[in-house]
This record gives C-alpha cells, structure tokens and sequence, in this order.
C-alpha cells in the first residue's frame, strides 16, 4: 500500500514538472488583469445594490422566488411563443371584434411590453455572465500557474532537507492526492452521464475502453471509467459472442446472431 502511494505521489510530481515545463512562467498567456480590481469591486457593489433594490420592489408586490417543479408548469414565452403572443396583440388591434369581452386590451399589451423589457434584461445579463466567467477562468489560469510554482519550490526544498519545508510541503500535497477508488462497477446511464460530462467540459477525467480483436468464439471488453467524482472511478467487463457468418457482435450466451439469424457456437 505504502508502494502504490507513493508511486501515485510521484506521478503526480511528473505531471506537475511536465506542466512546468511546457507553461513556461514568461510565456505569453491570454491577458493578464483584464479588468482592475477596482473596477470589479466596484462592479460588484453596484451589483449587490441592484439586487437589493430588486428584491425590495419585489417584496412589495408579495413576489417569491419559484421552485422547480413551479417552473416547470409554466408555459413561458420562448421565441416561438413570443412571436405568437406579439402577432396576436397585432390582431386584437385589427380585429377587435373577436376579442373576449373579459381580454383587457391595455393590460395585454402592457405584459408584451414587459416580456420584451425582461427578455432584454435577460440578454444583457447572460453576456455579462459569459465576461466574467471567462474572467474568472482567467484569474484561475494565472493564480493555479503562480500555485505551482511555489509548490515546486517547496517541494525541492523539501527533497533538500530545508528545515520546516516538508511540513509545509505535506500540507499542500495533499491537494494532488486523489480518491480511494472502490470495486463498484458503472451502469451505462452513469457512463453515458460521465461521457457527456467530458464532452461538454463539466468534469475532469477520462473513460478509458478497451477490448479484445473480434474472434470466431468471443470478445472482450474493458471499460475503465476515471471521470472525477465523489465515488472514485468504475470499471466493468462486458463478453460478447461473435458471429462467425456475419462478424456481428451479440451478447454473451446468445444462441443466435441478432444480425444474420445464424446459430451461434456455445461459448
């Protein structure tokens, strides 16, 4: 155990070093500082002011924040839905004759008005939401890089035998450290939950599948999933049986191809 540890201590070293290496501290990055602190803690007291007044105003019309399953019985007004409600109010105009009697023409009118102003709102913010993240992806490249360093240095000290280095080293390592894994194996929802999470860059990991070239009697499939999570990774092994007439793949104990029908060899 004492071995793997700190095999698993000294990857993480090389991956470091290697990470070193090849984002060289006087390289050029994006843009350092694109917005001044100053300027962001101003922005962000303003922010906080706005909120405030919002939730204030709301307050006073006795207006509460949805749940879930609240939104969700909603209709809403998407782009669809909003040219249908803008075309309508275009009609009642023109053709008020088949208005209902109980339909306020001002009062439909002025939630158009509302939807628009709020959807512009809507809009102003996602961009401003989509800055300052890549702000913050930025500030975190620069803070992680200037991290490293500093944990490079002590670990050398700490290799050299400088008094107080290994305690501060031991403190920081800790973070490279990663999680016990455990000999549950993964449901396909939970593989496909992790591939897309890969694919769209909201976990850190990987899914490793290996398998065996396809023979006349069966195949072997190894899938070994290492997508960052509280459980650790998963792991599972699928046999399959090959049809001899058509080359397709069934699985294990199956008596027929599932492709060309043709009677498949026990295995």
């Amino acid at each position: 155990m004492a071995k793997k540890k700190q095999t698993e201590i000294e990857k993480n070293d090389r991956d470091i070093e290697q990470f070193l290496k090849t984002n060289d501290a006087n390289a050029p990055h994006y843009f350092k500082a694109p917005v001044p602190l100053a300027d962001l803690r101003k922005f962000k007291t303003e922010l906080e002011d706005i909120l405030h007044k919002t939730e204030c105003e709301l307050g006073d019309v006795d207006f509460q924040l949805m749940t879930d399953a609240q939104r969700r019985r909603l209709m809403g007004s998407g782009i669809r839905r909003l040219g249908f409600i803008v075309k309508t109010g275009e009609m009642i105009l023109n053709f008020p004759d088949y208005k209902p009697p109980f339909l306020d023409e001002s009062d439909f009118q002025d939630q158009v008005d509302e939807i628009i102003e709020t959807r512009t709102i809507t809009v102003y913010l996602e961009q401003l939401l989509r800055i300052y993240t890549d702000i913050l992806l930025i500030a975190g490249d620069e803070a992680f890089r200037m991290a490293l360093m500093y944990y490079a240095s002590v670990r050398d000290a700490s290799r050299r035998g400088v008094p107080g280095a290994q305690a501060v080293f031991r403190v920081l390592q800790a973070f490279f450290r990663r999680g016990k894994r455990t000999g549950e194996e993964p449901t396909i929802p939970e593989l496909e939950r992790d591939v897309h999470a890969l694919l769209q860059h909201r976990k850190d990991g990987k899914i490793v599948i290996e398998g065996s070239a396809k023979h006349t009697t069966a195949g072997e499939l190894e899938i070994i999933d290492e997508t960052a999570k509280p459980k650790g990774a998963f792991k599972e092994t699928i046999q399959g049986t090959i049809c001899p007439q058509c080359g397709a793949e069934n699985v294990e104990h199956a008596r027929f191809c599932i492709q060309c029908g043709q009677k498949l060899q026990a295995v």
